[in-house]
């Protein structure tokens, strides 16, 4: 068992479990850094993508609209632990 939440490369389901957390709690402000064109964000992708749409749609956004724009704006970086 790992025993810090910021290293999840070999595989600890308890630390990625505590980013979920800490991730769901912020989830609103990621959002409206992201909205405000944030440029650097790497995420563990364990449900953020479904989290932030689920935030989009309660925003009125059209998530597929808006994860184009982050992609495009080079604003969407993934690392899966």
């Amino acid at each position: 068992m790992c025993n810090s939440s910021l290293n999840c490369d070999h595989g600890c389901t308890a630390c990625c479990s505590f980013n979920q957390k800490a991730i769901r709690q912020l989830l609103h402000v990621i959002f409206a850094c992201f909205a405000a064109d944030a440029q650097s964000y790497i995420l563990c992708d364990a449900g953020i993508q479904e989290m932030l749409e689920r935030v989009s749609g309660e925003k009125g956004m059209v998530w597929d609209d808006f994860f184009g724009k982050l992609k495009k704006n080079n604003q969407w970086h993934v690392e899966v632990y």
